[in-house]
């Protein structure tokens, strides 16, 4: 239902059966739009630095393609370098959209990668269009600096920290990385975007 021009397009769905070690197994599955891009962790693992005006031509896309999602009731809930594809002439799409059902009776669901997760997802695991504003926000920080925004979020104690101290600024890191031109100005935007505080990010 997301027909939008920078959303990967979900072709066909269903369920068919296939055999596994001579067992008929039903399985789903999803056709999606072939992007012989490759992915933005293409891009990112190869140490270049991403022209500044590309990543933000990206970007805007990118925010484009959520928000279109989010004023439809839908929540990417896992955006991560490999959620984002593209084509051959290099545009971006949103795809492996995480539909989060209703948690279990007595759990929860955390949804997510943990380099791009927000606070709340940790504590609720349940996402939001605050929470993919968050996580827009630690991959453009990468794009502009070559850092993720925080390191060891696997592990409680250093998230704790992290969240607690922000991020270095993405022109202090972008600097250090050898990457001059980001305005402070981007880093205020970013900061904010990855604040612990949902309700102190952008509406």
């Amino acid at each position: 239902q997301l027909r939008h021009p920078h959303v990967c397009q979900v072709l066909d769905f269903g369920s068919t059966s296939v055999e596994l070690e001579g067992a008929a197994t039903v399985t789903s599955y999803l056709c999606l739009a072939f992007m012989d891009g490759g992915s933005l962790t293409d891009r990112l693992e190869t140490g270049e630095p991403i022209d500044l005006r590309q990543a933000a031509e990206w970007i805007v896309r990118l925010a484009s393609a959520l928000e279109f999602a989010h004023r439809r009731g839908m929540v990417h809930g896992d955006l991560k370098p490999s959620a984002i594809v593209f084509d051959a002439d290099a545009h971006p799409y949103l795809t492996d959209f995480s539909v989060t059902p209703n948690p279990p009776a007595g759990g929860q669901w955390v949804a997510g990668t943990p380099a791009y997760m927000a606070p709340e997802l940790w504590q609720v695991g349940t996402p939001s269009a605050l929470s993919d504003q968050f996580a827009l926000a630690a991959l453009a920080y990468y794009l502009v600096t070559g850092s993720r925004p925080f390191e060891g979020q696997e592990q409680p104690e250093i998230r704790r920290r992290n969240f607690a101290t922000g991020p270095i600024p993405a022109h202090q890191e972008a600097e250090h990385n050898g990457r001059p031109g980001v305005l402070r100005g981007v880093s205020a935007v970013l900061a904010r975007g990855l604040s612990s505080d949902a309700g102190a990010r952008y509406a």
